[in-house]
């Protein structure tokens, strides 16, 4: 029953990551007012949001479902 609920939170988190990564990319590359610079932290952010997601959701899986 952990294993499944670990799974699914595994899942929902690298989701969740996901989304966010694809919402701060797709905003740098339409908003016309981002330098180059500035487009580069926003893909840094977006990684870093994927990165802790990714990492969350690994934290949790292996806690409850030992995988």
């Amino acid at each position: 029953m952990l294993a499944r609920l670990g799974n699914v939170l595994y899942w929902t988190l690298l989701a969740a990551g996901l989304s966010a990564c694809l919402i701060h990319l797709l905003a740098a590359a339409l908003y016309p007012g981002l330098d180059g610079w500035s487009r580069m932290g926003v893909t840094g952010i977006a990684l870093g949001y994927l990165l802790a997601a990714w990492v969350i959701g690994r934290a949790v899986r292996y806690t409850l479902a030992g995988v």
